[in-house]
Protein backbone atom coordinates (compact mmCIF):
# COMPACT_ATOMS: atom_id res chain seq x y z
CA UNK A 1 0.00 0.00 0.00
CA UNK A 2 1.51 3.28 -1.10
CA UNK A 3 1.37 6.65 0.60
CA UNK A 4 -1.40 7.96 -1.66
CA UNK A 5 -3.67 5.01 -0.85
CA UNK A 6 -3.15 5.52 2.89
CA UNK A 7 -4.04 9.20 2.58
CA UNK A 8 -7.21 8.36 0.62
CA UNK A 9 -8.28 5.76 3.21
CA UNK A 10 -7.83 8.27 6.05
CA UNK A 11 -9.85 10.80 4.07
CA UNK A 12 -12.70 8.30 3.51
CA UNK A 13 -12.88 7.28 7.16
CA UNK A 14 -12.73 10.86 8.40
CA UNK A 15 -15.36 12.05 5.94
CA UNK A 16 -17.71 9.14 6.74
CA UNK A 17 -17.46 9.70 10.49
CA UNK A 18 -18.07 13.42 10.05
CA UNK A 19 -21.13 12.80 7.86
CA UNK A 20 -22.51 10.24 10.32
CA UNK A 21 -22.14 12.66 13.21
CA UNK A 22 -23.80 15.41 11.20
CA UNK A 23 -26.76 13.18 10.31
CA UNK A 24 -27.15 12.10 13.92
CA UNK A 25 -26.92 15.68 15.19
CA UNK A 26 -29.47 16.92 12.65
CA UNK A 27 -31.89 14.16 13.60
CA UNK A 28 -32.60 15.87 16.91
CA UNK A 29 -30.42 18.39 18.75
CA UNK A 30 -30.50 21.36 21.08
CA UNK A 31 -32.03 23.48 18.32
CA UNK A 32 -35.14 21.37 18.84
CA UNK A 33 -35.38 22.58 22.43
CA UNK A 34 -37.32 25.59 23.68
CA UNK A 35 -36.04 26.20 27.20
CA UNK A 36 -38.10 29.36 27.61
CA UNK A 37 -40.78 26.87 28.64
CA UNK A 38 -39.85 24.31 31.31
CA UNK A 39 -42.17 21.32 31.38
CA UNK A 40 -40.58 19.21 34.09
CA UNK A 41 -37.59 18.23 36.17
CA UNK A 42 -34.88 15.71 35.52
CA UNK A 43 -31.89 14.23 37.31
CA UNK A 44 -28.56 15.55 36.12
CA UNK A 45 -24.90 15.17 37.01
CA UNK A 46 -21.42 16.42 36.17
CA UNK A 47 -19.06 13.50 35.48
CA UNK A 48 -15.67 12.60 34.05
CA UNK A 49 -14.01 15.84 35.17
CA UNK A 50 -10.41 15.94 33.95
CA UNK A 51 -7.63 18.45 33.43
CA UNK A 52 -5.43 19.16 30.44
CA UNK A 53 -2.47 21.44 30.95
CA UNK A 54 -1.32 23.70 28.11
CA UNK A 55 2.39 24.01 28.86
CA UNK A 56 3.14 26.69 26.28
CA UNK A 57 0.49 29.02 27.71
CA UNK A 58 0.83 27.83 31.31
CA UNK A 59 -2.92 27.37 31.54
CA UNK A 60 -5.29 24.52 32.38
CA UNK A 61 -8.33 23.26 30.51
CA UNK A 62 -11.12 21.44 32.32
CA UNK A 63 -13.09 18.85 30.36
CA UNK A 64 -16.26 17.28 31.73
CA UNK A 65 -19.53 15.59 30.76
CA UNK A 66 -22.95 16.96 31.56
CA UNK A 67 -25.62 14.26 31.97
CA UNK A 68 -29.38 14.05 32.24
CA UNK A 69 -31.69 11.09 32.80
CA UNK A 70 -34.08 12.64 30.27
CA UNK A 71 -33.33 11.61 26.69
CA UNK A 72 -34.88 14.59 24.96
CA UNK A 73 -34.44 18.30 25.75
CA UNK A 74 -32.58 18.97 28.99
CA UNK A 75 -31.15 22.09 30.54
CA UNK A 76 -28.59 21.34 33.22
CA UNK A 77 -27.34 24.15 35.45
CA UNK A 78 -24.00 24.01 37.28
CA UNK A 79 -21.54 26.32 38.97
CA UNK A 80 -17.93 26.84 37.97
CA UNK A 81 -16.27 28.67 40.88
CA UNK A 82 -19.65 30.11 42.03
CA UNK A 83 -20.53 31.34 38.52
CA UNK A 84 -23.70 29.80 37.11
CA UNK A 85 -23.45 28.03 33.76
CA UNK A 86 -25.93 25.93 31.81
CA UNK A 87 -25.90 23.36 29.03
CA UNK A 88 -28.89 22.70 26.78
CA UNK A 89 -28.71 19.39 24.93
CA UNK A 90 -30.62 16.46 23.52
CA UNK A 91 -29.95 12.80 24.14
CA UNK A 92 -28.92 12.73 27.79
CA UNK A 93 -25.24 13.65 27.43
CA UNK A 94 -23.01 16.47 26.23
CA UNK A 95 -19.29 17.14 26.64
CA UNK A 96 -18.22 20.58 27.80
CA UNK A 97 -14.91 22.28 28.54
CA UNK A 98 -13.34 25.45 29.85
CA UNK A 99 -10.10 26.86 28.49
CA UNK A 100 -7.39 29.26 29.55
CA UNK A 101 -7.75 28.79 33.30
CA UNK A 102 -4.87 29.95 35.48
CA UNK A 103 -5.94 27.87 38.43
CA UNK A 104 -7.93 24.77 39.33
CA UNK A 105 -11.68 25.34 39.55
CA UNK A 106 -14.59 23.69 41.28
CA UNK A 107 -17.57 22.44 39.27
CA UNK A 108 -20.81 21.76 41.14
CA UNK A 109 -24.12 20.46 39.81
CA UNK A 110 -27.17 22.65 40.54
CA UNK A 111 -30.33 21.57 38.72
CA UNK A 112 -31.82 19.80 35.71
CA UNK A 113 -34.89 20.97 33.78
CA UNK A 114 -36.88 19.39 30.96
CA UNK A 115 -37.47 21.85 28.12
CA UNK A 116 -40.31 21.90 25.65
CA UNK A 117 -39.71 20.48 22.19
CA UNK A 118 -40.26 22.97 19.38
CA UNK A 119 -43.46 22.11 17.59
CA UNK A 120 -41.96 22.66 14.13
CA UNK A 121 -39.23 20.12 14.75
CA UNK A 122 -39.84 16.63 13.44
CA UNK A 123 -37.75 13.64 14.39
CA UNK A 124 -36.10 12.10 11.38
CA UNK A 125 -37.14 8.51 10.83
CA UNK A 126 -34.71 5.62 10.49
CA UNK A 127 -35.46 5.42 6.77
CA UNK A 128 -34.68 9.12 6.36
CA UNK A 129 -31.45 8.67 8.32
CA UNK A 130 -30.51 5.75 6.05
CA UNK A 131 -31.25 7.90 3.00
CA UNK A 132 -29.09 10.69 4.38
CA UNK A 133 -26.32 8.22 5.13
CA UNK A 134 -26.53 6.85 1.59
CA UNK A 135 -26.33 10.38 0.24
CA UNK A 136 -23.35 11.15 2.46
CA UNK A 137 -21.67 7.93 1.31
CA UNK A 138 -22.21 8.80 -2.34
CA UNK A 139 -20.85 12.29 -1.79
CA UNK A 140 -17.86 10.77 -0.02
CA UNK A 141 -17.29 8.34 -2.90
CA UNK A 142 -17.50 11.19 -5.40
CA UNK A 143 -14.95 13.21 -3.45
CA UNK A 144 -12.66 10.19 -3.18
CA UNK A 145 -12.93 9.52 -6.91
CA UNK A 146 -12.22 13.16 -7.67
CA UNK A 147 -9.26 13.18 -5.30
CA UNK A 148 -7.96 9.96 -6.86
CA UNK A 149 -8.36 11.43 -10.36
CA UNK A 150 -6.59 14.66 -9.34
CA UNK A 151 -3.77 12.63 -7.81
CA UNK A 152 -3.34 10.57 -11.00
CA UNK A 153 -3.31 13.73 -13.14
CA UNK A 154 -0.72 15.31 -10.83
CA UNK A 155 1.45 12.20 -11.04
CA UNK A 156 1.17 12.13 -14.84
CA UNK A 157 2.08 15.80 -15.06
CA UNK A 158 5.05 15.21 -12.77
CA UNK A 159 6.20 12.28 -14.92
CA UNK A 160 5.85 14.36 -18.08
CA UNK A 161 7.81 17.18 -16.49
CA UNK A 162 10.49 14.70 -15.44
CA UNK A 163 10.68 13.20 -18.93
CA UNK A 164 10.82 16.69 -20.47
CA UNK A 165 13.67 17.61 -18.15
CA UNK A 166 15.51 14.43 -19.12
CA UNK A 167 14.98 15.18 -22.83
CA UNK A 168 16.31 18.70 -22.31
CA UNK A 169 19.32 17.31 -20.48
CA UNK A 170 19.92 14.89 -23.36
CA UNK A 171 19.72 17.74 -25.89
CA UNK A 172 22.09 19.77 -23.76
CA UNK A 173 24.54 16.88 -23.59
CA UNK A 174 24.36 16.43 -27.37
CA UNK A 175 24.93 20.15 -27.88
CA UNK A 176 27.91 20.12 -25.54
CA UNK A 177 29.28 17.03 -27.33
CA UNK A 178 28.93 18.71 -30.72
CA UNK A 179 30.61 21.85 -29.43
CA UNK A 180 33.45 19.78 -28.01
CA UNK A 181 33.90 18.00 -31.34
CA UNK A 182 33.91 21.34 -33.20
CA UNK A 183 36.52 22.73 -30.79
CA UNK A 184 38.63 19.56 -31.21
CA UNK A 185 38.40 19.79 -34.99
CA UNK A 186 39.32 23.45 -34.90
CA UNK A 187 42.35 22.74 -32.69
CA UNK A 188 43.40 19.89 -35.01
CA UNK A 189 43.08 22.07 -38.10
CA UNK A 190 44.92 24.88 -36.37
CA UNK A 191 47.76 22.58 -35.35
CA UNK A 192 47.88 21.09 -38.87
CA UNK A 193 48.03 24.58 -40.39
CA UNK A 194 50.81 25.54 -38.02
CA UNK A 195 52.74 22.42 -38.96
CA UNK A 196 52.28 23.18 -42.69
CA UNK A 197 53.50 26.74 -42.16
CA UNK A 198 56.54 25.49 -40.30
CA UNK A 199 57.26 22.99 -43.07
CA UNK A 200 56.98 25.66 -45.75
CA UNK A 201 59.26 27.92 -43.74
CA UNK A 202 61.82 25.17 -43.42
CA UNK A 203 61.64 24.54 -47.17
CA UNK A 204 62.25 28.19 -47.92
CA UNK A 205 65.24 28.22 -45.58
CA UNK A 206 66.64 25.11 -47.33
CA UNK A 207 66.14 26.74 -50.73
CA UNK A 208 67.92 29.92 -49.66
CA UNK A 209 70.98 27.90 -48.54
CA UNK A 210 71.57 26.30 -52.05
CA UNK A 211 72.52 27.93 -55.43
CA UNK A 212 70.70 25.55 -57.79
CA UNK A 213 72.76 26.79 -60.84
CA UNK A 214 72.55 30.46 -59.98
CA UNK A 215 75.85 31.93 -61.39
CA UNK A 216 75.77 34.65 -58.80
CA UNK A 217 75.67 32.25 -55.91
CA UNK A 218 78.70 32.24 -53.67
CA UNK A 219 78.82 28.44 -53.60
CA UNK A 220 78.86 28.19 -57.36
CA UNK A 221 81.71 30.68 -57.64
CA UNK A 222 83.75 28.65 -55.24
Amino acid sequence: MNKLQIILIIFVVGFSVTQWRQVKADSYNERSCDCTEIIGKCLGAITDIREEKVTAQQTTSILFNVRSDHQQCSKVEYYIDNTLHQSVFFGGLISESTFGLKKKVQIEYNACHICKMNGNQKKISDDEIDALMDKAQKEGDQRINQANYNARISIQQSNETYRGANDNMGSLRDSIGQSSQAITQYQTQKNSGRQNNNQQKNNRQSTSNGCYGDPHCCKCLR
